[in-house]
């Protein structure tokens, strides 16, 4: 097999169209997102969050290179969550992390933490396990993958 991503045509960001996976092995999948900047409106998962009322915040990334201002914020009770603008993120040396969004303020905690201990403004929320998950931008919002 020659090069995995001279197969599909890439965008000036290094990136493809989600389709193009279609046709290929879940081997050629995963070198593919190796070698290039993964398919368009695909997102990574950085937290993912339930409240008791079944209620999930998502906070992504772009899966490869990010910034502070490539992270999004997605809330809802069913699929696809809908996005709220994020207003800063931080992400301080001691570990902690707070998403300011134009709703309130979300406090993340990392799973092996104590997973109960996640806010978003003054509720509770359990972190959950994002390992391998991603996500993908629909018309009508984020939907889990």
């Amino acid at each position: 097999m020659g090069n995995i991503e001279d197969t599909v045509e890439l965008d000036a960001a290094g990136q493809y169209d989600l389709a193009a996976e279609s046709s290929l092995s879940s081997e050629e999948i995963a070198l593919l997102r190796l070698r290039t900047n993964g398919p368009r409106d695909v997102l990574a998962v950085e937290y993912l969050a339930r409240a008791d009322d079944d209620t999930l915040i998502c906070v992504t990334r772009p899966p490869t290179v990010h910034a502070c201002s490539d992270y999004r914020f997605f809330i809802g009770a069913g699929s696809p969550l809908r996005e709220v603008e994020v207003v800063l993120f931080d992400r301080f040396r001691n570990g902690m992390t707070t998403v300011e969004t134009a709703e309130g303020t979300f406090a993340p905690r990392r799973p092996f933490e104590d997973p109960h201990a996640a806010r978003f403004n003054d509720r509770a929320f359990t972190m959950m396990d994002a390992a391998g998950m991603d996500a993908v931008i629909e018309p009508a919002g984020l939907v889990l993958r």
